[in-house]
This record gives C-alpha cells, structure tokens and sequence, in this order.
C-alpha cells in the first residue's frame, strides 16, 4: 500500500471513528440519565404505613383525606363520605418508592417552566401533596409538576418535583397523581346491580304513565306489563331498563337531612331473581337530578336459604353504605332511570 493511500485511508477511519463517539455521545446525552438513588422522601420511606393524613392544594382549591383508627379513609370536606382508599394508598407508595434522579434549576423565575413553583406565585400551575401522621409530623411534602413520559430511573416514567424548603428541583422517578379535585377521591359508587340479576323494573315517571318490565328465570328479553296487543316494543331500550343500576356512580353527594326533598319527585324500583329490591327516588334540584337509594329483601322473611341469607346481607350493605345520603347523578344516569313509555314503543309503520 502507497504512503498516499494509507494515508487517505487513516484519515477515513479517524474521521469515521469521530463521527461515531459523537453519535454515541449525543445518543447518551437524549436518552441515559444519571440516577441518585437518593430516596425523594426518606422518612416516608421507613413507614409509609404511618400516614394518616393527605393534604392535596393547588392555586385554587385544598383538600384533606383522612385515615380513621378503624382504617378507613375519609373525607371531612366532603361531610367525612368514604374516600377511595385505594387510590390514597397508591399515591402514598408512589411517593415511598419516589427517587431523585436529576438536579434541576435552584432559580425561582425559572420554576414556572417545570410547574413547581409555590403556589401563591402568579398563574402557578403546580400541585402540593402534604403526608402526615397521626400526631402531625410531616413525613413528606412537596410541590409537583410536568410529568416526564419516559423511563427515568428504575420507572417508566417521571416527574418534576420540589420538595418544600428546598431550593432545588428535581427530576424525581414515578408517576404521581396529585388531582386536586375532590370528587375524584371519592369512592363514588353507590350500587352495582348487574343487569342479568334483575327480574322486573318498575318505572314512574311525573307527568307520565307508570309502567312495569319484567322477565321469567331464564328469559334474556323483558316484556312490558299490561302493554296492548299489537303494541310493538323497541326491545333493546325495554332491556337496557335492567341494567339501569349497574356501576352507579356520582357526581356529588351530600347527607340526605341536609336536603329538603321536592314533593314531586321520579321512582324507579328494580326487583332481582334472588328477590332483592331495591328502590330509587330521583327529584331535579337547581338543574341537577339527586337521587335516594334504599334496598330490601322482598322474599319469605322465613326463608334462611343461602340466597335469601344473601339477598339479605346485600340489602342492609346498601342500606348502611347509601341510607343517610343523597347523591347528584349524571344526566345520562337519571334518564334511565325515569325514562317514560312512549320512548320504548316503535313506531308504526303509518307513522312519519
């Protein structure tokens, strides 16, 4: 090989070489972040068990969770209504695995771009999250931000945080999900009556006929009661009524002494094949439908079958869960529980 070619040659490899440390570098730099391993809230991490209390604020709204001694969430700003006692223990073992993985920016006019600065500055978008125990001790607090939607640390995920007092933000790993929107700790439902366990469903509307649906053990369609002969029916809304109770859930809800009820109000009552009533009164307030809920057994009160024993325990855990409160319902939700006869007829075929 000439001195000229191997010259060129080496020239080729060195540039190529250079070309690839700078790909892999630049590579590093989008995709590797450095991890700490420094726990974001050590205290929280030895006993996460010790929290009782959860504080949630943004620049608008504050709210409280509480844990009670028998291990229930509550919630006192919503007249102490159960909480979603899962989702507080998520975000409390969220915030114990929490890592601090990348130092951010220590400037207060720089917070804003991260959403952590405090939340009395001008138009703040971050969200405080304030852990205690029992006797007050903060065992973590912090303001969160954006979130970071790729693997950052041991998780699949991110978010920029700053711990209270601190200076410093971070990039700390996991997905915390501060809503401050108390409706959304909530355990919202109030029943789930699946539909293939209902036998008939009586519906009286105001203003309109009251009407009955029902079905034999075995039959998947429900006929309407006393309909006249050559009535056609639209079949799929009649047996839609059945499942007018599954997964019921709320928008609001408020204790049912604090309501004054309107003399005019809408009642649907639903019966199972394991003879479980329950009964629904609904009354419009300021443009929102409210609903009551009771349960019964309506069988042999002699029965001490197995199902009847069940049907039994069913009725008294709806009543314990739903019998002192009113619930707001969705619009969707009221209408099919009061949705009048004319609409499940079909029309005929002479009509326009």
């Amino acid at each position: 090989m000439s001195p000229k070619v191997f010259l060129g040659t080496a020239i080729v490899t060195v540039i190529t070489l250079a070309v690839a440390v700078v790909g892999v570098m630049s590579e590093g730099q989008v995709n590797t972040v450095k991890t700490s391993n420094e726990p974001a809230f050590a205290v929280l991490r030895k006993n996460p068990d010790a929290v009782s209390k959860v504080i949630l604020s943004d620049a608008h709204n504050t709210f409280t969770l509480n844990r009670g001694n028998d291990g229930q969430w509550t919630a006192p700003d919503k007249f102490d209504y159960p909480a979603d006692g899962a989702r507080v223990r998520e975000l409390v073992v969220k915030m114990a695995d929490m890592q601090l993985i990348e130092p951010k920016t220590d400037r207060p006019d720089r917070y804003h771009r991260l959403e952590v600065e405090d939340l009395d500055a001008k138009g703040a978008q971050s969200r405080l999250v304030r852990l205690e125990s029992k006797d007050g001790t903060i065992l973590a607090e912090a303001l969160f931000g954006k979130p970071v939607n790729h693997k950052t640390g041991p998780a699949n995920t991110g978010i920029y945080m700053r711990r209270v007092g601190d200076k410093r933000a971070w990039l700390a790993s996991g997905d915390i999900r501060a809503d401050v929107t108390i409706k959304k700790w909530l355990d919202r439902h109030i029943v789930d009556l699946p539909g293939a366990d209902v036998s008939r469903v009586s519906i009286s509307p105001q203003g309109a006929q009251a009407y009955t649906v029902e079905r034999g053990k075995g039959e998947s369609d429900f006929h309407v009661v006393d309909l006249p002969k050559d009535t056609a029916i639209k079949q799929s809304d009649v047996n839609r009524l059945g499942s007018g109770l599954a997964n019921l859930i709320f928008e609001d809800v408020k204790p049912k002494d604090s309501m004054t009820w309107p003399a005019a109000s809408d009642e649907a009552k639903f019966e199972t094949f394991g003879k479980l009533g329950l009964e629904v009164r609904l009354a419009k307030v300021e443009d929102a439908t409210w609903i009551a809920v009771s349960a019964a057994y309506l069988g042999d009160q002699s029965d001490q079958s197995d199902d009847a024993k069940a049907a039994r325990t069913k009725a008294d855990d709806i009543n314990k869960r739903a019998g002192n409160w009113v619930y707001q319902i969705s619009k969707y939700s009221a209408d099919r529980l009061r949705r009048p006869l004319d609409q499940l007829l079909a029309k005929s075929s002479g009509t326009s």
